[in-house]
């Protein structure tokens, strides 16, 4: 529910959120490959461009996982790359 306390947390959840759902995207890239969706990936990538230019301080964790994504899959992550 929203209120103070809320108010106060709810962009560091959501970036922890965030950062949970690029690494499950990995998880399912490594062992479900049949469930990963690279579209998928994409969207979540490009909310966190969207939120890189807010200004707040997002999560290290969500730093660190994307960084992390980003390199691994750059190919898939390419703007010009659609499905």
């Amino acid at each position: 529910m929203a209120g103070p306390g809320s108010a106060g947390t709810f962009r560091r959840n959501f970036c922890l959120r965030l950062a949970e759902a690029l690494c499950n995207l990995e998880w399912l890239h490594d062992k479900d490959p049949h469930r990963f969706n690279p579209a998928e990936l994409r969207m979540y990538h490009r909310f966190y461009q969207d939120l890189s230019v807010l200004p707040f301080e997002r999560s290290w964790v969500l730093e660190e996982i994307h960084a992390r994504i980003r390199n691994r899959f750059a190919g898939l992550l390419d703007e010009s790359t659609t499905e």
